[in-house]
C-alpha cells in the first residue's frame, strides 16, 4: 500500500505546532494539511501557507487549494514539498508511517544528517513536529536559545 503525501491535518497531528510559535504569523494560520515528513500546509486569509520541518521555515506557496494542486502535479514540486523520492526510499526499506505517525530524519539535516532514505525514521507525528519546532529555534533557525 502506498504512503500518503498528504492528507488532511488531525488535533493529533498539529499539536507540535505549539513548538513552532516562534516564527512570525504561525498563529494566524489555520491547519489544513500534513505531508508524510509532518510539515503542515495552512490556510492565511491571504492563501496556503507551507511549514517546511526541514528547513524550519514559513512561506506563502499558494492561492488556494486549486493552486496546491495544480502545483503538485509537478514532479519537481512533489519533490520539493513533499519529498516524494524520500517516501519511496524509506517505504522501500520497509518504513511505514501508520496512523497519528510522520517520518522524520534520525539526524536533522539542520545538524548534518544527510537528505537519504536511510537517514530516514518513523516517529509520532506530534514529536517529529514538535521536536523539529524545538531543534530549528534552538539552532538558530528561529530564535536563539535561553541558555
Amino acid at each position: 500500500m502506498p504512503v500518503e503525501l498528504l492528507r488532511p491535518a488531525t488535533s493529533d497531528d498539529v499539536r507540535g505546532l505549539a513548538d513552532w510559535t516562534w516564527l512570525p504569523g504561525l498563529v494566524d494560520q489555520r491547519p489544513l494539511l500534513v505531508t508524510a515528513f509532518a510539515d503542515v500546509v495552512l490556510a492565511g486569509d491571504d492563501g496556503l501557507w507551507f511549514l517546511s520541518t526541514v528547513e524550519g521555515s514559513l512561506e506563502r506557496c499558494w492561492a488556494d487549494l486549486d493552486d496546491l494542486r495544480a502545483a503538485l502535479d509537478d514532479v519537481e514540486a512533489q519533490d520539493r514539498f513533499l519529498h516524494a523520492w524520500l517516501v519511496e526510499g524509506a517505504a522501500r526499506r520497509g518504513l511505514e508511517p501508520g496512523p497519528g505517525q510522520s517520518y522524520a530524519f534520525t539526524v536533522a539535516p539542520v545538524l548534518g544528517g544527510a537528505f537519504t532514505a536511510a537517514n530516514v525514521q518513523v516517529l509520532d507525528s506530534v514529536v517529529a513536529l514538535s521536536l523539529n519546532g524545538q531543534l530549528h529555534r534552538q539552532v538558530g533557525t528561529g530564535n536563539p536559545p535561553a541558555w
